[in-house]
Order: structure tokens, then sequence, then C-alpha cells
């Protein structure tokens, strides 16, 4: 959801100016919006699917990673230059759909503001460790599911051939056995006790 707000707002901010200004404020807004985005939807993919032996987890533990890497340099940037980052704010306010309001309430929520950063770095690290984990869990676990279906595929064709090599063999032997291969001679009559005086 971040991800998209984040684009969004670049792509706002792109049409809505002149070309060619506030691109810094785009190029950032949508680039950290796609990361955010990309590292979403693989993850989600790798872990809904198999494919490429989830490999999508381990490429979603690294972009949590640079998230948090980006949230880290964003938290340095505001300490050691707040003003400039507020007066860039005021000068470009029209520019960025900001009213004075809202920068000003920006301003007295900045120390939440980093409590709330430096919590999501903790979560994009914690992150990283337990998708690396998941993903060997759940590679081994496909594997154990391949390994186990194969064996079964392999035990039905083998039921398949023996049934295969059994069908002659039954044939054959029911044809030996059936009343039309005793010669008539041998057959009983199956009127006999009419036609023999009772004792």
């Amino acid at each position: 959801i971040l991800g998209i707000l984040f684009v969004t707002y670049g792509i706002i901010i792109h049409f809505k100016q002149p070309r060619g200004t506030l691109e810094e404020a785009v190029g950032i807004t949508v680039s950290f919006g796609l990361v955010l985005l990309v590292s979403s939807t693989i993850g989600t993919i790798a872990i809904w699917t198999s494919l490429c032996k989830r490999c999508g987890m381990i490429i979603s533990a690294w972009c949590g990673l640079l998230i948090a890497l980006i949230e880290f340099v964003i938290i340095i940037a505001l300490l050691a230059s707040h003003d400039k980052f507020f007066a860039y704010l005021e000068k470009n306010k029209d520019k960025l759909s900001l009213s004075t309001g809202a920068i000003n309430t920006f301003r007295k929520v900045l120390p939440l503001i980093y409590i709330v950063i430096a919590v999501f770095i903790l979560i994009e690290v914690a992150r990283f460790f337990f998708l690396r984990k998941l993903r060997g869990k759940m590679v081994e676990k496909d594997e154990y599911m391949s390994s186990h279906s194969q064996q079964m595929r392999s035990i039905e064709q083998q039921e398949r051939a023996l049934q295969r090599e059994m069908a002659p063999r039954k044939n054959f032997l029911g044809g030996l056995f059936s009343r039309s291969a005793i010669p008539q001679h041998v057959q009983p009559d199956e009127n006999w006790y009419a036609s023999e005086p009772l004792l």
C-alpha cells in the first residue's frame, strides 16, 4: 500500500508541474515506491508458488535490506538538515500539493516520525532473516513433495507394467481351463442323472 501511495504521489507531482521541475522529488518518491512494490509483489508470488525454488523470497529479503538502508539514510538526513528540508517544503508547497498547516503538523510530529521509521527499519531487517529461513524450509518441503510424487508415479508405472505382463498369462490360463477347451468326450453329461436308472 505504501509503495502504491509513493508511486501515485510521484506521478501526480510529475504531471502537475512544468516539465523539469521537482525532478529530484519525483525521482526519490517514485523510486522508493517501486522498491516497496517490487519487494512485496515478488515476495507474495514466491510464497504462493514454488517457481525457481522460491527465489523471489530471497529477492524480497534483500529488497527489505535496501528499504531499511534508505529509511536509515532518511533519518540521518532529517537529523542533519531538517531546517533545509522544511525550507524546501515551504518553498515548493504549492508544487507538492502541501499546505502550511500540513507542513507545521509534519514539523511537530517529526520526533514521532523518527520512531516510526526506526520501527520500520527493524521490521525490514527482521523480515530479511525471516524470509531466508522460511524460504529454506519451504524449499525442503517442495523437494520432499516432489520426490514423494515421483515415487508414487514410479510405483504406478510399475503396477501398470506388471498388469500388462500378467494379462497374457491370465488369458492363456483362462483359455486352457475354459469349458470350450475341454474335449467333448471328456466333458460330463449334464443330464446323466436322467439317463441312468436309479438304484
